[in-house]
């Protein structure tokens, strides 16, 4: 099956996305919001903060690796609890309005 142009150029402005992205892969770590994407690193159950970010700012979570039971992530400001990734490529997907973090979708559960 042949891919259409589009869904090439999509997949590689995606790629180039998560290469310019951060790396959170520590626990208990606080994760910045200097760039759009931060990549999700777990070697087991693991609690994250996202720091607040700035009105209208986009941000997207995305799990790269998983070993075990994954990971919660709690907002330092949040419109919901928290958000938990449970596999390989789940994401989230958020803005901060209103000084909090509100979802836009993915596929991690918000609680």
């Amino acid at each position: 099956m042949l891919e259409s142009a589009d869904q090439i150029i999509g997949l590689l402005k995606i790629g180039a996305l998560l290469a310019d992205a951060d790396l959170s892969s520590t626990n208990a770590e606080s994760i910045g919001v200097s760039k759009l994407v931060t990549k999700l690193s777990s070697a087991g159950a693991e609690t994250r903060t996202l720091q607040n970010g700035a009105e209208g700012q986009v941000k997207i979570l995305a799990m790269t690796t998983y070993i075990a039971t994954g990971i919660v992530v709690t907002p330092a400001s949040f419109a919901s609890t928290s958000i938990a990734f449970d596999s390989v490529l789940k994401t989230w997907i958020g803005i901060f309005l209103n000084g909090k973090w509100r979802t836009l979708g993915g596929t991690a559960t918000v609680t």
